[in-house]
């Protein structure tokens, strides 16, 4: 006989099992969510560090000295224009000071040499390119966590081989291994996190650990190493947490279910609970992955059909969706990178400007974080325009000082507005990864990340030569800034939806919705008429 308080205990089980109606539901706050936060900042401290560790590796010294001729008080562009002269007329070797050990200094790459050291970080970015788009496909094909374990341990591997470098193209040819291997990761990271945790945390998380303050102990991490091979061989050690919580950790029940691996599926589901100390009744568990898998097995066929990039411009919509967020990522990383690539346009200590980024972006990221769980109207298209046209805003007044041949009076101005756009960029990446996640579906998701990645590193290949746009005339990077990112703000208004708020996508468009189809159906037509 059954008594009131197992009657209760029965009533509280089965209200438990009702509020799971989905499988975001299942990935509600618990150890798992702080598991996945810790894989995340593991993640992106070898990450950020990889991206960075050119702009201190490459930085490039001022020379003091050659010989008895002083050059304490000349310019970089007035000391490579007499140097050639000078060291032949005083059979002199510059002597030169850097707040970093740079392989510029080691190997004295000062002035035309220096640009072997921007050749470097252009086929480093070219190997984060083709990470992305490698990493990208095969997560797709093969799991997220897989290919994300392979790309962390590589790109640690070719860290530490880096180090041992005796000219530049073994360190070109190192580095750009590591550029592979650290696309593969980025690509693949923000998906598999965004698959493991509820649509309204994403952005508070993507905000909360993020670059920002790794940025800062990166810059305390130079600081300590003091040379480049230190450096990599530092990096290296500090991703050993980050391989570790790779193995340990699931793979994507989203994924699974997805590929119709249920049984997987229930198996990881099953596991997160248990991590959770939560006990979600079996039939439940089942329901919401045979309702899941139903959803995707509409289009997907048993669950097993694969998609191409090609199935990223099946719609109108898509073609809209995928060219705006992959031209703002290009954007921004022109902006952030094309500082970030030539530090010594930058007046100050190379350390000192690193940590004011990181101060600068971090309070940003948590009052953007606030106020989107704090305001519910606050979509991403205003967060995005809002920082993409700050950028705009501060491009044109440095353009303007430089018109006015006031740079010198304002240096210290021209230096704040340099590290605000850095720190605006911020929003325009994290904003724009979870904007693809959203549009598109969960077959062709990490596909369109991959797009947005190879976008952004291409803008990041070109970003160190972009400075030498100055040639010109000193203002015309600047003017080039506030272009594409006018034309990019343009863009996310008119064609991009509000996505805050909304479920993540699941279902790939109809065959009749495909401007492909459209196009034969129309070629048809003509061909009747005729």
């Amino acid at each position: 006989m059954k008594t009131k308080s197992d009657e209760n205990e029965n009533e509280k089980i089965i209200l438990k099992d009702n509020s799971y109606q989905n499988l975001d539901d299942l990935f509600k706050h618990g150890w798992y969510t702080f598991f996945i936060c810790l894989l995340l900042q593991c993640m992106i401290i070898n990450q950020c560090g990889n991206m960075f560790y050119m702009a201190y590796s490459g930085f490039v010294p001022r020379i003091i000295s050659c010989g008895s001729f002083n050059m304490t008080n000349l310019s970089q562009n007035e000391i490579c224009q007499q140097l050639k002269n000078i060291t032949i007329s005083e059979n002199c070797v510059p002597e030169a000071e850097a707040d970093f050990g740079s392989i510029n200094l080691e190997f004295k790459y000062f002035c035309e040499e220096k640009y072997k050291i921007k050749t470097c970080i252009s086929i480093e970015m070219i190997g984060v390119v083709l990470g992305s788009i490698i990493g990208g496909q095969l997560s797709d094909y093969y799991g997220r966590r897989r290919i994300m374990l392979l790309g962390i341990t590589f790109a640690t591997i070719f860290g530490v081989i880096v180090s041992f470098s005796q000219n530049i193209l073994q360190i070109m040819v190192t580095r750009a291994f590591v550029g592979l291997f650290n696309g593969t990761t980025m690509v693949i990271v923000v998906v598999f996190v965004m698959e493991n945790i509820q649509k309204h945390d994403r952005v508070w998380l993507i905000n909360i650990i993020t670059w920002a303050p790794n940025i800062a102990i990166y810059a305390g991490i130079a600081y300590l190493a003091g040379e480049w091979r230190t450096l990599a061989r530092s990096l290296s050690v500090l991703t050993i947490p980050a391989i570790l919580f790779c193995w340990y950790a699931p793979e994507s029940p989203r994924w699974l279910i997805q590929k119709g691996k249920l049984d997987e599926a229930k198996n990881v589901i099953v596991r997160i609970n248990k991590i959770n100390n939560r006990k979600v009744n079996e039939e439940t568990i089942n329901n919401i992955i045979e309702s899941e898998f139903n959803v995707s097995k509409v289009q997907t066929k048993n669950g097993n059909k694969k998609y191409s990039f090609y199935h990223l411009i099946y719609t109108k919509h898509f073609i809209s969706y995928i060219g705006t967020l992959a031209f703002t990522a290009f954007v921004s990383s022109i902006c952030n990178y094309g500082i970030m690539f030539n530090m010594e346009k930058l007046s100050g200590s190379i350390y000192v400007n690193m940590i004011i980024t990181a101060a600068l972006r971090y309070p940003l990221n948590l009052a953007v974080a606030y106020a989107d769980k704090k305001f519910k109207n606050l979509g991403r298209k205003v967060v995005m325009i809002t920082f993409v046209l700050s950028i705009t805003i501060s491009s044109l007044i440095i353009a303007f000082i430089y018109y006015i041949n006031k740079s010198v009076e304002f240096v210290d101005i021209i230096r704040l507005l340099q590290l605000l756009i850095m720190t605006f960029t911020s929003q325009l990446y994290t904003v724009g990864s979870i904007c693809s996640s959203e549009l598109f579906p969960t077959p062709i998701r990490n596909m369109a990340f991959a797009v947005n990645q190879l976008s952004s590193r291409i803008g990041t290949t070109i970003a160190p030569y972009f400075f030498y746009l100055a040639v010109f005339q000193e203002n015309v990077p600047y003017l080039v800034m506030a272009l594409i990112t006018t034309i990019s703000a343009s863009a996310f208004y008119f064609l991009i939806p509000e996505t805050k708020g909304h479920p993540l996508n699941e279902q790939m468009p109809m065959k009749k919705d495909s401007i492909f189809r459209r196009k034969k159906e129309k070629d048809e037509s003509s061909s009747m008429l005729s």
